[in-house]
């Protein structure tokens, strides 16, 4: 039995959750009552993290592929074009507080995204998800297990008398190709690889502009050079979009995805016509990364079709459903 991304998540959303209105597992709080402004969202730094026994997840997957690791062999095998080792923003913590510290990406791909590994391995073996490396980790929720460096998913609203939004499908990324996703996405990291500058840039609108800058506007990303969000082009016009009301950034929560167990923070947001106008005219419909999703009505059937499409990855369900639920508030 052979499967694809969309069929090991569709798996993965058949298990039980705390919540099946929302595609992700969550705990109490996770998800707020209403969005909060994203600036408000509390993040801590922690330069050692406690009872830290991530090396033994990277340990123990050694029987999959001995003397080496899932980063090496999706290197040597795949080559994927756009796939570096960046210095990246560990989540450590979510309860009450989103704590991080300091971990490299193929930290996360070697302990996380293998779960995704053994689940094609599993499916093709036994019809499930479910494998040895899964069942020793145990615990989703045990965030000391293993790598975990959260996605930063941002539904994207032109605030217009009919809203629209738009999604991604992915075609030239490393992890989930063929899947649709909102737009921008990307994994909470600071903007360039020798120091996490958490003082700075351990804020969740500093990736997000950056992802925007990068997915709509062609900003190369070149990880040598810190990025000022405030004066350097294009994020600056972004930044004062937002600085200036006209547009605005919303938490929605933070799960974790069914199939990787990797930490999800959900984010919506809202322009307005003019701003979105100027700011992203002549955006092409074809990215470095797929094919973008223009204009698509921000209403209860377009919603529905995309928050239960097995195509969609859950991160994107739970954005588009969270944004709905909440669309008196934040449009």
């Amino acid at each position: 039995m052979s499967a694809n991304s969309a069929d090991l998540i569709r798996a993965s959303l058949a298990l039980p959750r705390a919540d099946p209105t929302i595609p992700l597992l969550t705990r109490p709080g996770w998800i707020p009552a209403a969005p909060i402004p994203l600036d408000d969202v509390p993040l801590e730094w922690r330069q050692h993290p406690d009872a830290d026994r991530a090396e033994e997840a990277r340990s123990w997957l050694t029987h999959y592929w001995p003397g080496s690791t899932y980063s090496e062999m999706v290197r040597n095998l795949e080559r994927p074009s756009h796939f570096f080792n960046g210095l990246s923003y560990r989540l450590v913590e979510a309860d009450p507080v989103l704590t991080f510290t300091a971990t490299r990406y193929w930290d996360q791909f070697d302990t996380g995204e293998a779960l995704q590994f053994e689940a094609a391995k599993e499916w093709h073996r036994s019809g499930t998800i479910e494998g040895p490396y899964r069942r020793w980790l145990a615990d989703p929720f045990d965030l000391s297990r293993r790598y975990a460096i959260p996605g930063v998913n941002a539904l994207t609203i032109r605030n217009a008398d009919t809203p629209t939004f738009q999604l991604m499908n992915r075609r030239r990324v490393a992890v989930a190709m063929g899947t649709t996703h909102v737009v921008p996405a990307g994994d909470f990291q600071p903007s360039q690889d020798y120091d996490p500058r958490p003082d700075q840039e351990l804020r969740l609108r500093n990736t997000m502009i950056r992802e925007y800058a990068e997915e709509l506007l062609g900003a190369h990303e070149d990880r040598t050079t810190p990025v000022d969000i405030t004066r350097d082009a294009p994020h600056a016009a972004i930044y004062q979009t937002f600085a200036s009301g006209a547009a605005s950034a919303w938490y929605l929560g933070i799960g974790l995805s069914p199939l990787t167990w990797k930490p999800e923070i959900l984010i919506a947001c809202v322009f307005d016509v003019p701003a979105f106008d100027q700011l992203f005219a002549g955006i092409s419909t074809e990215t470095a990364e797929g094919e973008l999703l223009n204009d698509l009505p921000f209403e209860e059937e377009t919603i529905r079709h995309y928050a239960t499409s097995p195509s969609t990855l859950p991160a994107a369900q739970a954005c588009l459903t969270l944004a709905w639920d909440h669309r008196k508030l934040i449009t």
